[in-house]
């Protein structure tokens, strides 16, 4: 049992308000999103919505997603060769980064 006696609940945010947290987070680490990652986010932060339980956490699943789409990326950008490798393709996150939700 908790020794605190109340708890306070917080409104989940709507999937604008998700979008808008991974977008801040490309733009402070120097991340731009392709127009086809966009579309894919959109997706699967729907997804995420839909599916949400009781211990969803709004922004920390929107760092987490950014956490796994920077792995992601890189993964990829690995597979590239170095002499491929500029500054804006170090920095574009394309569809294909943004980790799969199934959107049945």
């Amino acid at each position: 049992e908790s020794r605190i006696n109340f708890h306070l609940d917080f409104s989940d945010y709507k999937a604008d308000d998700l979008m808008e947290i991974f977008k801040l987070s490309c733009s402070q680490e120097g991340y731009f999103m392709g127009e086809g990652a966009e579309v894919r986010l959109q997706k699967s932060i729907e997804k995420l919505l839909q599916e949400k339980t009781l211990h969803f956490g709004n922004g920390r699943e929107m760092r987490n997603l950014f956490d796994q789409t920077k792995l992601n990326l890189a993964s990829r950008l690995n597979k590239l060769g170095l002499e491929t490798l500029d500054k804006d393709t170090l920095s574009l996150i394309e569809d294909c980064d943004i980790p799969c939700v199934d959107t049945k």
